[in-house]
């Protein structure tokens, strides 16, 4: 691991040794544009800088960092509060038409003010979404699902009610604020989205209605304290998993303030249990702690390990080896994973083959090519990256072998 990643990972536990970050920003061969490339990509410039600013005596590169900071805590303070606007608005509408809403993540998670918030996540009723979708129209929020979401079959796009049965985000646009609200109807897509199926955490989604509490300060319904860990340990496991080399440390930094704030374990095991999510949420603990030094005890892992099977646990411990650095996970392990998760979770047939045949290595699709070499899916030249992969995958083998240490 590169020496700015240590620095970074230090400046991102509870209890920073400053002593260390000292020493490794003032060696010689620290790169500075690797440190700001890297807090970035993992959200956590605003938190990582203000920490960095304690420093009695900065590096060479004090006058960046100084400036950097200014700018990241300037604009990140910012976002949060025109999102924080637009949440008001938007509950204001959706109170009007009587429709149930919970913030997901986001503000609720913004125990330092300084936590970067992207889009506004609310969730309602699937028997309430066409008429939030029509009802957010008063305030110039309007579909645009069908232009973003490259999932879609072009009946689906036509017909919001083709998707219902696996879809759980429609997003909206708008145009003067900016905004891009997300009304979720789930917490993830039960199929399609990702190669295995998360039916137990679909069909048990009334345990995060049932458990909801107001917020005072957001004059909005969030998660308990509970289901908000229980999201953000699958969002990390799932959504932003070392696999898919999608990993942000803002994810671990989540766990723990969540876990400082104090939790109720038992229930956690239990819903964990009945949501049939249980290794997921023992990865992602696990991951807290060995990278942020979390304080988990290890009575709580055991008694997490103990709800898993053999085969759950030797999965998440080979996904816990895809973390090679900040920059990056390690492509071998990365694969091994995905092959082999489809055959230890519930997966579809055609996911099982795909795998077999390494098809999302020789063909990934359109819309993960689209992604990779920033090309339109429309564009012809789409069919001409599948020629080029390949190189792609030699320049990235080479690059993990000869890796910074």
């Amino acid at each position: 691991m590169r020496i700015e990643d240590k620095m970074i990972i230090e400046l991102c536990k509870k209890e920073v040794n400053y002593s260390t970050v000292h020493s490794i920003a003032n060696q010689a061969d620290f790169n500075i544009d690797y440190f700001f490339n890297i807090i970035d990509k993992h959200m956590i410039t605003a938190v990582v800088l203000s920490k960095i600013l304690k420093l009695k005596a900065l590096s060479l590169f004090k006058k960046r960092i100084y400036v950097h900071a200014k700018k990241s805590v300037l604009e990140t303070t910012f976002q949060n509060q025109l999102i924080k606007n637009e949440l008001l608005r938007t509950q204001s509408i959706l109170n009007k038409h009587n429709i149930e809403s919970i913030l997901i993540k986001g503000l609720s998670l913004d125990f330092s003010g300084l936590r970067k918030l992207g889009d506004l996540d609310i969730l309602v009723h699937q028997k309430d979404l066409l008429d939030a979708i029509e009802a957010l129209k008063e305030i110039d929020y309007y579909y645009v699902g069908n232009i973003m979401d490259a999932l879609l079959s072009s009946d689906e796009k036509k017909d919001i009610k083709l998707q219902l049965n696996w879809n759980n985000q429609f997003q909206l646009h708008n145009k003067e604020t900016g905004i891009l609200l997300e009304l979720h109807t789930n917490l993830f897509q039960r199929d399609r989205a990702y190669r295995i199926k998360l039916d137990g955490l679909w069909d048990n989604i009334d345990i995060f209605w049932d458990n909801k509490i107001w917020s005072d300060s957001l004059n909005s319904y969030i998660f308990s304290n509970e289901n908000l860990l229980i999201l953000i340990c699958m969002h990390n496991a799932i959504k932003r998993s070392l696999s898919s080399n999608r990993f942000v440390l803002r994810s671990l930094i989540d766990i723990e303030n969540l876990i400082e704030r104090g939790v109720d374990w038992n229930e956690i095991i239990e819903t964990s249990t009945k949501c049939k999510i249980m290794p997921f949420i023992f990865f992602s603990l696990s991951q807290a702690r060995y990278i942020l030094d979390a304080e988990i005890e290890d009575s709580l892992l055991e008694d997490l390990k103990v709800n898993c099977s053999g085969s759950e646990l030797f999965l998440e411990e080979l996904h816990s080896r895809c973390f090679q650095s900040l920059e990056a996970s390690s492509v071998f392990f990365s694969n091994v994973y995905k092959i082999l998760s489809t055959f230890v979770y519930k997966s579809t047939l055609s996911n099982k083959i795909k795998n077999i045949l390494l098809m999302h290595i020789l063909f990934p699709s359109k819309y993960r090519m689209s992604s990779i070499y920033t090309i339109s899916q429309r564009s012809p030249l789409i069919y001409f990256t599948y020629l080029i992969n390949p190189l792609r995958w030699i320049y990235l083998i080479i690059k993990s072998l000869f890796r910074k240490r």
